[in-house]
């Protein structure tokens, strides 16, 4: 698969692929490319994150189907960082989009788009809050509700049926 065998990812790949049986390893790899993805994505994002080929099927259908449709990310978007489907939306992604709109449409951070929001998405929790949170609170009342809420997370379950 191209995997340098000293790397720590190759490590990550061995535990991912031999804790499935090779249907299910079929079924997911099937799974990813009838979500769009095409066999060298597929391969691409196994290299970099392989724990994302071992997450349920709805689990992995909801994220992409979040980022593609509310963040209006393209699937290349998420071939790029693959980390991003194993990141939980209650927890994590959705709390954080909510700042980042909060700060984008009062014009107190630059564009809002894939690389800046799957970076702070990335980012461990002291950082965001640091960054994000903290550094702008007095500016922006709201910001620490806006962190808390996950109105956002409601919505999208409501729409999507998850």
């Amino acid at each position: 698969m191209g995997f340098y065998s000293r790397s720590t990812m190759f490590i990550h790949a061995i535990i991912s692929r031999s804790g499935m049986t090779k249907t299910r390893w079929e079924e997911q790899w099937a799974f990813m490319c009838k979500l769009g993805f095409s066999h060298a994505e597929c391969l691409s994002m196994f290299k970099k994150h392989p724990s994302s080929f071992v997450r349920s099927k709805e689990n992995v259908h909801s994220r992409v189907k979040f980022f593609t449709v509310k963040q209006n990310f393209e699937l290349s978007d998420i071939v790029k960082s693959p980390v991003i489907l194993g990141l939980s939306l209650e927890k994590r992604i959705i709390p954080r989009c909510n700042v980042l709109d909060v700060l984008y449409s009062n014009g107190l951070i630059g564009s809002r788009n894939a690389g800046s929001l799957t970076t702070a998405w990335k980012l461990t929790e002291k950082e965001f809050i640091e960054k994000f949170v903290i550094k702008y609170q007095e500016v922006v009342l709201v910001i620490v509700s806006a962190y808390k809420s996950q109105n956002r997370l409601a919505d999208f379950k409501e729409e999507n049926g998850v």
